[in-house]
């Protein structure tokens, strides 16, 4: 997602009803990393030179697959998609520490994800 992809849909999901907030109010400005919030939902974004992302995490806790442009039905349908396979309307578990996806890959991704010390 570009910069100004990132800034149209942070405007968007605040449009829509968000809550943002400054991520570092002491350090930096909401412009460059701020948290948003809405009905149990999570995002953090970060728009520094160097920098540009943003993590959605469901109600359930378990991140999502982020739309390039804000859409909270899309985000709703990323409740029940693997961040892994991409399979969609399925039935997601946690993987590692909050990511999502399907049963089958779950199978893979453990040995992968989750080895013996993985939370150290």
């Amino acid at each position: 997602m570009t910069a100004s992809e990132l800034k149209q849909w942070v405007r968007d999901a605040i449009d829509d009803g968000w809550e943002a907030k400054a991520t570092f109010p002491e350090h930096e400005s909401m412009d460059t990393a701020s948290s948003l919030t809405k009905g149990g939902w999570k995002a953090m974004v970060f728009l520094r030179d160097k920098e540009t992302s943003i993590g959605v995490w469901g109600p359930d806790s378990l991140q999502v697959l982020v739309p390039t442009i804000y859409n909270m039905k899309a985000l709703e349908a990323a409740l029940r998609t693997c961040q892994y396979c991409k399979e969609t309307d399925i039935d997601t578990v946690r993987i590692s520490f909050g990511g999502r996806c399907c049963k089958k890959c779950r199978i893979e991704l453990v040995p992968k994800l989750e080895y013996p010390g993985w939370t150290n």
